[in-house]
């Protein structure tokens, strides 16, 4: 039997020679060459997913990627959830006593600097204030934690130092993006931007784009 083949005296399906159905017979034909055009367009896909797509997914995390706080000074972050960074008073005896707990940790592992470095790039000094905050955190034996972490280093009895902290605990932060633009999150979520005198990516941007148009 035949394409043009009826079944039931004119009243079934069109069939193929092996009798399956033409409408079955062609979706099959369609699968197939779908399949094949896919498998010519994987290989070119596969490449560019490897050479742009995950590096730019990549980057793009790593710009709002803010991990190393928590990482770092888990139990400090832990005890700080229950501060509250615009009462304008230093944190409690326990996040001093988890802060010194981390800070030995983080000297034994050598990152103590790691977390000062990324603090340093909201407030300046965080850098210098955890670089030897491990050495001296060690001396640390007992109570009150307080009142010996603060004579280590005056600022560590500043509130801008703790809110600091909070504020750039979680595994998430804008404040690579707004440092870009010559802002930062203060520490009650407003965004604040600087000085004209200090702000320098702004106009870096503006004259990268007249110089392009220029050119172009």
């Amino acid at each position: 039997m035949t394409a043009t083949d009826i079944q039931n005296g004119g009243a079934g399906p069109i069939v193929t020679a092996d009798g399956t159905p033409l409408k079955v017979s062609l979706a099959r034909a369609l699968r197939r060459q779908r399949l094949f055009a896919l498998g010519l367009v994987a290989p070119l896909f596969i490449f560019v997913a490897i050479s742009f797509i995950i590096p730019i997914a990549d980057m793009l995390f790593r710009s709002v990627e803010n991990g190393i706080v928590e990482e770092i000074l888990p139990q400090t972050v832990k005890a700080l959830e229950s501060w509250d960074e615009t009462s304008g008073e230093l944190p409690d005896e326990a996040v001093y006593a988890a802060m010194v707990a981390d800070l030995k940790v983080a000297r034994q592992n050598r990152t103590n600097t790691k977390v000062g470095q990324r603090l340093n790039y909201e407030r300046s000094g965080m850098s210098s204030l955890f670089r030897g905050a491990g050495r001296k955190a060690s001396r640390i034996k007992e109570p009150p934690y307080k009142e010996q972490l603060i004579k280590t280093d005056k600022d560590w009895g500043n509130v801008v130092t703790w809110q600091v902290i909070k504020q750039f605990s979680p595994g998430l932060t804008p404040g690579y993006y707004l440092a870009a633009v010559d802002a930062k999150q203060t520490p009650d979520g407003a965004v604040e931007f600087e000085d004209a005198e200090k702000a320098i990516h702004t106009k870096l941007f503006i004259r990268t784009l007249i110089i392009s148009g220029s050119v172009m």
